[in-house]
């Protein structure tokens, strides 16, 4: 609060009076900043000297004036006609020529900055990998709600579950993501899900994502490392304000299922209702019947099973963000401060069947209404200063929290005890989750030691999951009475406790000495380090509810029937069902170090490469009955080389290629022997995974034809030794049991075409028209070998089954055939107009591997097109309106099991109005 009240003081008093200049200066070649460059203002005495950065920032009365640029070994360069004004930072990036390309000073004219998509676009141009990425521009005139939606519009990427990233056809522990340099947890931690959406649009200068492997990037790389990038010093004091409402066809014009929970819900925070109660904490495992001391164990504060029928509150979304630069003491300091809350409802009616292993015959056929009630707040608070031109540090910190809060209830028919028995299973679930990572940075130019760059990061992240009080009831319907009643034979009325906390510690740094290659050319040498330790604790407890007399509690509905007074009086049993397997600890460390060389082998061919020593140490712990321990893991070393090429064929077209070795390891949830239930399917883990190595092969052609326009083609090739995939196995257990396995071996290959353009080129009237189109053609084959290792849930012994459906070769779970991303923007700056059209399919696709023991079909999801729209209108200088309808044609979801709809459901339209005001 002190630093908003300051800064507000401080521009309202100082910047209102005056104006700035601002701007990066970098090396037209190699795209990198020039550090120490002169910066002056032509007819004054007024200048200053780029930071480690390249930027650099000088105060003015509003007016025009000229810029001299000059830095040793560059031809200097004049920026004439650029226009101050009152409380606006006018930006200029400049990029310098080495004096030998030109022999005289180089005089332009100002124009207007557009460090946006096109900027971006000449970041790829000039980067050492091959890259695709999205501008914070592109991402505020989409309807997407959060980066994460936007993702899915990238070359390449497609997204499964509405979270799950696919890089080229893999999946998301085939990739990794970085926030300013560094690996980030997930508030999912269970697998690698990215929290995009806890960084607002305007506080972010770009996501790329890198698709090919460098020495210095995490070794865990095979699809591509997402790297977000956030400000760090605005170019002016920034304050916005936005607000967004919205509806869903599916949910807010329907009653749907809800129940009370508590009274901090909607901040994602469960205030207790939900708890263990401490009368448990002694419960040993076994049934208690008949007595005060049972009725005290089974007695919770919440005893609602059943779900009612309400309306929900329409979709919101609110986020306030300040931002600006001011000096003590003439040290100057960066901030960065948002806050987002937002809060959503789905609701969606699901048909599923899974089939049986016997000829017409099922496992199960349900029909299912799920909603659910999402909550997601957090912030960001970044602080960065400038000890002096050649020295930066920073802290940044970043919170999230969510929450899901799931209703479900569904009826059908099971196999097993009777297949003509109607059945009912509902389950009340709130899962919380956070993420919390502070990050100590430190940027240091070494101009005593060969100009060399020292960068160093110090992180602390955290990551837990809450899951409270997870009710689930299975009834079945009498056909002469005419209701449901209590059935027990498939141990499914219990109540489900599991808390889990990651915590991470990392230590990173780097060392760029640049040096002249044999004929003179900018070379660097880059060396650095890291160490990653990660620990996590898991622990859950079940409690489950038998009859001892049926006939007494006949009809009884759930909130009737688990009450403590029925445990008491005998009619009901309390039982304690915790697994020793339902707690685990797990320990992760990484320790790597690395050597990359950039090197001109001529004017238009650089060589980048060098390689990577990394060591993955993975250890999981568990115990079975009979106090046997139950461990996973490995520890695994690895020597993993990048060679790259370059061949800049002319300033706006480069040839890239690239071969380099990667590893991907099973994430630790995989690993623990953890067992969870739904009505569907069981899912363990094994801890018997060993780590994939992939081979990567690219190549790339690119032409950049005007600033930010792009055709590019690219070619790749990846082989896999011991693929992870998840798959459903029948016949192990009372339900499919799902869990993860390596296969034997894999190759993944395809092509990518991008292609940007304005349409201005057809008719002028069309100038602010823009169009892009990437289209994505991948296949895959895999060998599963016929059998799988996994963990026995009965006696957690190795068990090899032997399984045909793994037999032969078919594609890659999650790799689609084909990915096709389209959108037409326009923009008119005069009246302030703007809208973007979205369209978005993504080909069949393997949903779920099926290892039952004799059918051989997968579970196939199909295509479904997603057609969005955002419209934009500048009502003011400080206002803008915006509107979305997204998913407008609302295509269904669909998975086939051979000839059968194994799964169904729509998630409706979504239409939101936003406001934002910026001060």
């Amino acid at each position: 609060m002190i630093l908003f009240i300051l800064s507000l003081f401080i521009s309202t008093e100082v910047f209102a009076q005056t104006g700035k200049i601002v701007g990066r200066i970098t090396d037209k070649e190699l795209a990198e900043e020039l550090i120490g460059a002169s910066v002056a203002v032509v007819g004054t005495s007024t200048g200053a000297l780029t930071d480690l950065d390249g930027n650099f920032s000088i105060s003015l009365k509003p007016g025009t004036y000229s810029l001299r640029i000059s830095y040793i070994g560059y031809q200097s360069k004049t920026i004439k006609g650029i226009e101050v004004k009152v409380g606006e930072a006018s930006r200029q990036d400049v990029e310098m020529t080495s004096e030998g390309i030109q022999a005289q000073e180089i005089v332009v004219e100002a124009e207007l900055n557009t460090a946006t998509e096109g900027a971006l676009l000449t970041e790829r141009r000039k980067s050492l990998s091959v890259s695709d990425g999205i501008s914070a521009e592109f991402i505020k005139k989409t309807p997407d709600s959060d980066a994460g939606d936007a993702i899915k519009r990238t070359t390449g990427v497609s997204v499964m579950d509405g979270k799950y990233v696919f890089v080229r056809g893999l999946g998301e522990r085939y990739s990794n993501t970085q926030l300013n340099g560094v690996n980030i947890p997930s508030p999912e931690p269970e697998k690698k899900v990215v929290p995009f959406d806890i960084i607002p649009a305007n506080l972010i200068d770009n996501i790329v994502t890198v698709k090919t492997f460098l020495p210095d990037q995490p070794g865990t790389f095979a699809g591509g490392l997402v790297r977000i990038k956030t400000k760090e010093f605005p170019d002016e004091f920034q304050a916005r304000i936005g607000i967004s409402g919205g509806l869903n066809s599916n949910v807010h014009f329907n009653n749907i299922s809800t129940y009370d929970g508590g009274s901090l819900d909607f901040l994602g925070i469960d205030d207790g209702t939900r708890e263990l109660p401490s009368s448990v904490g002694d419960l040993t495992r076994g049934s208690v019947f008949g007595s005060t001391r049972a009725a005290e164990l089974a007695k919770f504060d919440n005893n609602i099973f059943l779900p009612s029928s309400g309306k929900y509150s329409p979709n919101q979304s609110y986020s306030v963000a300040i931002a600006d630069q001011i000096n003590f003491n003439d040290l100057p300091i960066g901030y960065i401060a948002n806050l987002t809350y937002s809060k959503s409802s789905s609701y969606k009616e699901q048909d599923s069947f899974f089939p049986s292993s016997e000829a017409n015959s099922f496992r199960y056929d349900w029909g299912s209404a799920i909603a659910k009630y999402d909550v997601n707040w957090g912030g960001v608070l970044n602080f960065t200063t400038k000890l002096n031109n050649d020295n930066k540090v920073g802290i940044k910190t970043t919170y999230n929290r969510t929450s899901e809060d799931e209703v479900t209830v569904a009826q059908g028919f099971q196999k097993q005890p009777d297949p003509s028995q109607l059945l009912r299973s509902t389950r009340l679930r709130f899962v919380e989750r956070q993420m919390w990572s502070s990050q100590l940075s430190g940027n240091h130019y070494l101009s005593g030691f060969a100009k060399s760059e020292f960068e160093w990061k110090v992180q602390y992240a955290s990551a837990k999951r809450y899951e409270p009080d997870n009710r689930e009831t299975f009834y079945v319907y009498d056909e002469d009475k005419e209701f449901f009643t209590f059935d027990d034979r498939s141990k499914r009325n219990f109540r489900f406790f599991s808390e889990l906390d990651d915590n991470e510690y990392d230590v990173i740094g780097d060392l760029t000495v640049p040096f002249k290659q044999w004929n003179g050319y900018k070379s660097r040498l880059k060396i650095g380090g890291l160490f990653t330790s990660k620990s996590r604790d898991f622990v859950a407890r079940r409690f489950a509810y038998i009859a001892r007399n049926v006939t007494a509690i006949e009809g009884l509905a759930p909130n009737e029937l688990f009450v403590p007074e029925n445990v008491e009086s005998g009619i009901m049993g309390f039982e304690e069902t915790t697994s020793p397997t339902d707690d685990y600890t797990a320990d992760e460390k990484i320790l790597a170090g690395y050597a990359l060389v950039e090197l001109p082998l001529i004017r238009n061919l650089r060589f980048i490469g060098g390689a990577r020593v990394e060591n993955n140490d993975i250890v999981v712990n568990s115990m079975k009955i009979g106090d046997v321990p139950v461990s996973g893991g490995f520890d695994e070393t690895n020597i993993l080389p990048s060679l790259n090429m370059i061949y800049e064929l002319n300033e706006q077209m480069n040839i890239r290629g690239s071969f380099s070795q990667t590893i991907a390891n099973p994430e630790l949830r995989e690993l623990a022997p953890f067992q969870f239930d739904n009505y569907r399917t069981a899912t363990v883990g094994n801890p018997y995974l060993k780590q994939t190595k992939i081979l990567n092969y690219d190549l790339r052609w690119e032409w950049f034809p005007k600033f930010g326009e792009l055709v590019a083609i690219s070619l790749f090739y990846k082989d896999l030794d011991k693929p992870l995939e998840a798959i459903i196995i029948d016949g192990v257990g009372t339900k499919p049991l799902s869990t993860t396995v390596n296969g034997n071996s894999a190759v993944n290959y395809g092509m990518e075409l991008e292609i940007r353009k304005n349409l201005g080129f057809v008719t002028s009237t069309l100038d602010n028209f823009n169009f892009t189109f990437n289209l994505t053609l991948v296949n895959s084959e895999i060998s599963q070998g016929g059998q799988a290792t996994i963990l026995d849930p009965n006696t957690s012994e190795p068990l090899v089954l032997i399984l045909p459906s793994l037999s032969g070769k078919r594609k890659l779970q999650g790799q689609s055939p084909y990915v096709v991303n389209f959108n037409l923007a326009y923009n008119n700056p005069e009246s302030g107009l703007s809208g973007m059209l979205l369209y978005n399919i993504v080909g069949e696709r393997i949903y779920e591997i099926s290892g039952n023991q004799n059918l051989l079909n997968n579970f196939l999801e199909q295509p479904r097109h997603q057609l969005d729209l955002s419209l934009g209108k500048t009502i003011s200088d400080k206002i803008k309106a915006k509107l979305n309808v997204k998913n407008i044609l609302n295509d269904r979801y669909l998975i086939m099991f051979g000839d059968d709809e194994a799964e169904q459901y729509k998630i409706g339209t979504s239409y939101s109005l936003s406001l934002s005001y910026a001060l």
